[in-house]
Parts: C-alpha cells; structure tokens; sequence
C-alpha cells in the first residue's frame, strides 16, 4: 500500500519519525506581541539511518537547536504559501528504528502569528488586561512552535 501524503504539512511524515513527547515552555510579551521559549520534542525514528528529520514552521525566528547539549545546524527553507517554511534539522548521529532524541528548539513568533490573537484592554470586557488566545486547528500550530503540524 503506497504512504499517504499529508499535502498540509512539509514535516517528515509520522512513518519515519513520530514526536512521542512536546515540553513547551514560553514567555508572553504583550509590547511586542510575540512568544518566547522552548520546545523539547522527543522524537523516535521509525526507520533504520535516519540523519534529519523536518518540522513545521510559519513565520518563526528560531534561535538556536540543541541535541543532548550540542548545538546542531539547521536549514529554515523558504516560505510555501499556507504550509510555511520546512526546518531542517541535522541529527548529529544517524538514527536506528525506534532509536529516541531529544530536540530542544529556542525559538520567538511573529507579531502576525496566525495561530495568536491578541487583544488591547479596551477590547476586553474588563477593558483593565491584554488577552491573548491561540487557535491552532488545522495546521496554526506551525506558527507557535515548531513541529509536525499535520491534520490528518
């Protein structure tokens, strides 16, 4: 049976590397209407040599990648319409089946998050704090953090 392809996501698909566990950790600056932060992705190949591995991006400054505390390099690919920019991320070793790493990510959103929806104080009901919310179904998520952000 031929691998279905998820025309929604540029991520390397869940057949060869599947995210087992997202650690999330970020700052909120209302000023600047962006998140800061981490995320630790622990990811399983779900094949024999794998040496990289693609997430999903949309509009994201990612600062640094680490992998068990090396700094690894990383391609951010140009922008695909409503997909984003695939990030490519060089394992530093390559992976064998079922084999795990852990993938931490510092990255900041863009003030034009589609997944981010911020409000002023007078457009809340309190009209005293900024409200932010997130939507991130279908495919949004890519635009918080990156990741294999794939509806299907």
């Amino acid at each position: 049976m031929p691998e279905v392809v998820d025309t929604c996501s540029l991520a390397t698909p869940a057949s060869v590397c599947q995210t087992k566990h997202l650690h999330l950790r970020c700052s909120i600056d209302f000023t600047l209407r962006a998140l800061t932060g981490t995320t630790v992705l622990t990811v399983q190949s779900q094949e024999d040599n794998l040496h990289s591995l693609i997430l999903d991006t949309k509009d994201l400054k990612i600062e640094k990648v680490v992998i068990n505390g090396q700094e690894v390099k990383y391609v951010l690919g140009e922008r695909q319409g409503y997909n984003g920019s695939p990030m490519e991320i060089s394992l530093p070793i390559a992976l064998t089946k079922n084999q795990e790493v852990v993938i931490e990510i510092s990255f900041e959103t863009s003030p034009k998050s589609s997944a981010l929806q911020w409000l002023t104080p007078e457009q809340t009901s309190g009209k005293e704090h900024p409200y932010l919310f997130s939507q991130c179904q279908a495919i949004h998520c890519q635009a918080v953090l990156p990741c294999q952000d794939t509806p299907s």
